[in-house]
């Protein structure tokens, strides 16, 4: 029914709101002084039909596009959310890669230390044990050949290693001196005494020498070797006889 009469047939504007308290219609209309004028009607008011039927379509249509628009939305609040939880993911990925490549540093220079460390300790005691050579008399190889043991034989090897300079035959001198190589030989024979006796130096002494594939034995080097120290002084010893003159000391 009519709140109140209609003065103008020139209606400039129509507005129509649904209660849906009381499940009617509210039909705004206005003339062109925006006078208003309302009308309150339910859907078996035929007369109001077509207009009812705008009034559907238009919410509708709009209710559709609402409904659109929160999908793009949730559609979009689902997107960024997965871009940020992919982020988190990188961003831990990195991190523990980090982590871990920290941590491999931190061994490494941990590693490296203790190698210096020892590798200085090994250079001081190297430095420590050719004070020790070459051995000028019986007693001296004794108290060398007691002095090798298990804990320290590690060190002995590069020391011998290192004085031997890659060659067993021209540099045994700088090992055994030649007033105990004239008295030894390695199996004790033909009068000398036996040098294998001294089974710590004689030991390390063998793991000091240079094999290569094709050379030698390690103890036929060093048989080599000694033939060649005792025929050097024979020789020295022959031509000094054979010429006084040459001798350095006079």
């Amino acid at each position: 029914m009519y709140e109140e009469p209609i003065e103008s047939t020139a209606l400039g504007i129509c507005l129509v709101d649904y209660e849906p308290e009381t499940e009617e219609y509210q039909l705004m209309l206005a003339d062109i002084d925006f006078k208003y004028v309302g009308l309150t009607f339910d859907e078996t008011s035929l007369l109001l039909l077509p207009l009812l039927h705008c009034y559907k379509l238009a919410t509708s249509s709009t209710d559709h596009r609402l409904r659109e628009m929160e999908k793009k939305i949730q559609s979009l609040e689902n997107t960024i959310s997965e871009n940020h939880k992919s982020l988190e993911d990188l961003i831990k990925q990195q991190h523990n890669q980090i982590e871990n490549q920290n941590k491999i540093i931190v061994e490494l220079m941990a590693e490296n230390k203790a190698l210096m460390k020892s590798f200085l300790k090994q250079q001081t005691s190297i430095a420590s044990l050719k004070s020790l050579f070459p051995i000028k008399s019986e007693d001296a190889l004794k108290e060398v050949n007691s002095n090798i043991k298990v804990e320290v034989r590690d060190q002995y090897v590069p020391t011998i290693s290192i004085l031997l300079n890659s060659s067993v035959e021209k540099n045994l001198k700088n090992i055994l001196d030649e007033s105990v190589v004239l008295e030894y030989n390695v199996d004790g024979t033909y009068g000398k005494k036996r040098l294998k006796d001294y089974d710590n130096l004689y030991s390390v002494l063998l793991d000091a020498i240079p094999n290569s594939t094709g050379s030698p034995s390690c103890e036929d080097q060093l048989r080599k070797a000694i033939q060649l120290q005792k025929k050097r002084h024979f020789k020295a010893a022959s031509k000094l006889q054979r010429n006084p003159l040459s001798n350095p000391q006079k």
